[in-house]
């Protein structure tokens, strides 16, 4: 839940800079998919290991994220779909964010439409998943304090990202996202070990 909260701090935050530029026809097909995948994360949480499923999302974004270190476009639809992935890692895991980047890397939208569109898909996505935490039972009290002194990396955090994200070149954003969706992927199989 702690990463959860800090994650929908980090994304409602953001919003207001970047919500101008969601492409708004991708983003309903986002969201649509995650209405389903949002209720069955929730389950999924509570009926499962914890560890189990980020070593098992963990692995999953590397083998996603093989292709596209290769330039190969996935295969992934229209957006529900993935969509009803990212649900499911949001409220299960607290995830929901690779699903959607490997997506728009692979789509290959620009540098601001994507920004825009995973920055809105995840506060509202994020804002659901936090309110269905408590169903599976594993909200921990203590977990607040512990979020509380996070806050101030988290602003630090995104003012360091946006100064960067000016700077980056269409090129070199499409690899830091690469880059940051690998280590994701990596620290999720290492959690989860």
């Amino acid at each position: 839940m702690t990463t959860l909260g800090l994650s929908l701090l980090t994304s409602v935050s953001t919003l207001p800079r970047v919500a101008r530029d969601a492409d708004m026809p991708l983003l309903r097909r986002l969201l649509l998919g995650s209405l389903f995948g949002l209720p069955a994360g929730a389950f999924v949480f509570a009926m499962l290991d914890v560890d189990w499923l980020k070593l098992t999302a963990g692995v999953c974004i590397l083998l996603f994220a093989l292709p596209l270190l290769m330039n190969v476009k996935l295969p992934l639809g229209q957006g529900s779909g993935v969509g009803f992935a990212s649900g499911l890692l949001g409220s299960g895991i607290g995830m929901a964010g690779p699903p959607i980047v490997l997506y728009l890397r692979s789509r290959r939208i620009g540098k601001d439409a994507f920004r825009g569109t995973s920055i809105v898909y995840y506060s509202i996505v994020n804002a659901i998943s936090f309110a269905l935490q408590p169903v599976g039972g594993r909200v921990h009290a203590a977990e607040l304090g512990y979020a509380i002194l996070l806050v101030p990396a988290i602003f630090a955090g995104q003012a360091l990202g946006a100064a960067a994200t000016r700077k980056l070149d269409p090129v070199r954003f499409r690899r830091a996202s690469f880059v940051l969706l690998v280590a994701t992927g990596v620290q999720a199989v290492v959690s989860g070990l």
